[in-house]
This record gives structure tokens, C-alpha cells and sequence, in this order.
């Protein structure tokens, strides 16, 4: 019989085995990267990408994390998780912190980004209604106002226009001739009613024109024109604040028939920033409404509070029902003047009025305001609260 050896080795335990050392990969690093990611795909936009880094593959570096297809964005209203570099188009990058909330408002911006040729085709039937109310009333002008005309717009969006018909030319076979002249240019009359005219471009755009007269311009039409100076200006916040708040509504099933209209939705993201104490907002200048009115800067505010501040502040204003005096509406006249109608001094030159048809202003009973109007904002207060608590 054989012996065996001894070899002079200790017989192997798993006591005496060190683990294996894995890398911790935890939600707040995922976040981390994510936001790197975003602000590597800005730079990369702007063509401003830094070399990269000795420990990393610039491969590596500009792979960003993208969602699974199908999934849309998700609005989480993740607390922050700290102070991160924000990306550069955001001014005020040494004083705004870069939460996951702003990639989440970056990407539903992207998302609501329409396409060139959709674009194309809303000008197209712009300037198809333009040359018919032209050849009718030389005297009019047309402007565009809603969500096409604040920027803010998604794909399939209606193309809103009023059109201004001067004095004493508003007769039934003036307004015959422009809806002839409409389908004769390749409209297709879905209805028409004395002041409204909805019908669907040659190419497929649906479009609203609203006939008014001088004296009787609709108010959503200045407002538009001030909410797109508003997401025009170089400062990212009201343009993300108003899209998160949109994106809030449409998933608390507070718009639709029936319900809270993006530009009402627009309007109170407006009367909350009028609201903030640092914030300065413009002087209207295009009372005339005329498209080259001079555009000027549309936010300047030394508010250093980031996206999330922002949005908490807005459910809190939301919560409080201050929608009588949340007024939104686009005028020159003195502040003194319009106390004395019965709205409540607010900074700023500009009010801020909810364009809902037959709004009795100096009512105290919110019910006057149409019950449609008043179940929407319960369910908006509702929702809200659930929100700040998340939020805190």
C-alpha cells in the first residue's frame, strides 16, 4: 500500500478565505452617472466636450444611460440627493444645484419636442389661414396663441389663431366668404359657429380660428404672447417648471373635456413666479399684438432655488386656493387702477387671470367660477397635498 506525502500545505478553509470585493452599486450612484451622462450629452450638443478622464475610455464616457424602449419618462419628484455639476445651458450654474428632477424635465422637454415637419406644417397652415382672412379683410391681422405659440407644444397639437376683423366688417357674408375662401385653399370645415371657425389643414393640421373684433380681443392671445417670451428667456426653470407641471396634470387626470386647459395650467406657473419675491418680469410691449413687436428678456431673477424648490413652492401655492386673485392678464395700466377693480397688488405690472369664459372676478364664493372649474382645482388640491409630502 502507497502512502501519501505530505506536501507541507495546509489543507484549504473557508474561513481563512478573504471575499471577493464587488463594487456597491446603489440608487444614488445610478443617479450619479445618469446625471453625468446628461450633462456629457448637453456638452456634446454644444460641442464643448472636455477631454476625457485617465481612468475612463471616452467610449465609455459618452455612452449615456438610456430608458428601455417603449417606457416614457418617468416624474418621480425625487428629493435631491446633493449638489452635482449642472449641465451648461442652465445659467446660474455656480448657484442652481442639478437634481434628478431636471434630467426628468429635460427628457419630457425632448419628448415633447415636435419634429421639423410638423413644425413646417403648422406654418403652412398658418399661412394658408393668413392669405384666405387677407383676400377677406385687408384691414385684419392674425396672430397665433396656445401651446403652438408659447414653444411648449407636443406633437398632434392644435394650431390656435385669432384673427382680428376690423370694425363693421364682422357681417354673416363676410364670414361665409372666408370659410369658401378656407376650402377652396384645401380646408376642411369641421364646424363653425358666429366667432370660431374649426376646421383641418390640407395637410393634415388641425386648426382653431377665433374671429374677434377690436374691442373684444381674446385674452389668451396677449398671455400666450408673454408665456412665450417667458420660456424664451435664457433661464431653463419656467420652461421645465411649466412642462413638469403639464405632465402633472395630464397623469393626475386633471385635463381632457371638461378640465383644466394647458394655458390655464400655463397661467398659474406664471402667477407663482410673479409671486417669488427676486423675480422680475417684463413690461408687456405688444399691446398691438403685432408679430415684429419688439421680445424682451423674459426672466431676470437672482433666485437661486433649484427645480425642486421651484416645483414644491408651486403645489404649496396650488394648495392654498389663492385662485381669486390668481389673476392672469396682460395690461399697461397702473397698478393703482387695477386695485381698485378688486384684484390684489401683486409685483409687477402684469396680473395674471385665468381665461375661463364668464369668470365673475369680485365674487368671494369660488362656485361662480363654473363647476367644472371647481372640481378640477379639489382634485388639483388633492393631488398636490399627496405630492408635498413626497416632496418634504
Amino acid at each position: 500500500m502507497t502512502s501519501q506525502r505530505p506536501t507541507g500545505k495546509k489543507p484549504s478553509s473557508k474561513k481563512n478565505r478573504t471575499p471577493e470585493t464587488k463594487p456597491v452599486r446603489t440608487k444614488r450612484n445610478e443617479v450619479l452617472r445618469m446625471i453625468e451622462n446628461a450633462a456629457i450629452i448637453v456638452e456634446q450638443e454644444q460641442n464643448v466636450l472636455p477631454p476625457p478622464k485617465k481612468h475612463e475610455t471616452k467610449s465609455d464616457s459618452t455612452k449615456p444611460i438610456r430608458a428601455p424602449k417603449g417606457k416614457a419618462a418617468s416624474l418621480s419628484f425625487l428629493a435631491p440627493i446633493g449638489p452635482a455639476t449642472p449641465p451648461p445651458y442652465a445659467p446660474f450654474s455656480h448657484l442652481l444645484p442639478f437634481t434628478p428632477l431636471d434630467v426628468e424635465a429635460l427628457e419630457l422637454r425632448e419628448s415633447l419636442n415636435p419634429s421639423n415637419i410638423e413644425r413646417s406644417a403648422w406654418m403652412s397652415a398658418e399661412q394658408d389661414a393668413r392669405r384666405c382672412a387677407t383676400t377677406i379683410w385687408p384691414g385684419m391681422w392674425l396672430s397665433r396663441f396656445g401651446s403652438v405659440s408659447t414653444g411648449i407644444q407636443r406633437s398632434g397639437d392644435d394650431l390656435d389663431l385669432c384673427c382680428v376683423i376690423p370694425s363693421g366688417q364682422n357681417s354673416e357674408p363676410t364670414r361665409a366668404a372666408f370659410v369658401n375662401a378656407l376650402s377652396v385653399s384645401g380646408f376642411t370645415i369641421k364646424s363653425t359657429t358666429k366667432d370660431k371657425i374649426h376646421a383641418k389643414s390640407r395637410i393634415g393640421v388641425s386648426v382653431d380660428i377665433y374671429l374677434r373684433l377690436p374691442a373684444a380681443v381674446d385674452p389668451l392671445v396677449p398671455t400666450s404672447s408673454f408665456i412665450e417670451r417667458l420660456t424664451a428667456g435664457p433661464d431653463p426653470r419656467p420652461r421645465d417648471l411649466i412642462v413638469l407641471v403639464r405632465e402633472w396634470a395630464e397623469r393626475a387626470k386633471l385635463t381632457g373635456e371638461g378640465g383644466v386647459s394647458k394655458v390655464v395650467l400655463d397661467c398659474l406657473v406664471v402667477a407663482f413666479l410673479q409671486r417669488l419675491d427676486v423675480t422680475v418680469l417684463p413690461v408687456p410691449q405688444d399691446k398691438a399684438l403685432l408679430d415684429q413687436s419688439p421680445r424682451p428678456v423674459c426672466w431676470i431673477s437672482t433666485n437661486t432655488d433649484g427645480l425642486h424648490s421651484l416645483l414644491a413652492g408651486f403645489f404649496k401655492f396650488l394648495a392654498k386656493r389663492e385662485l381669486k386673485t390668481a389673476v392672469i392678464d396682460v395690461t399697461t395700466e397702473p397698478l393703482v387702477e387695477r386695485t381698485e377693480l378688486g384684484f390684489e397688488s401683486n409685483r409687477g405690472p402684469i396680473c395674471v387671470r385665468c381665461p375661463v369664459s364668464g369668470v365673475d372676478m369680485t365674487a368671494d364664493l369660488p362656485e361662480s367660477w363654473g363647476s367644472a372649474w371647481v372640481k378640477a382645482c379639489r382634485m388639483a388640491d388633492r393631488k398636490g397635498r399627496n405630492l408635498l409630502t413626497l416632496l418634504r
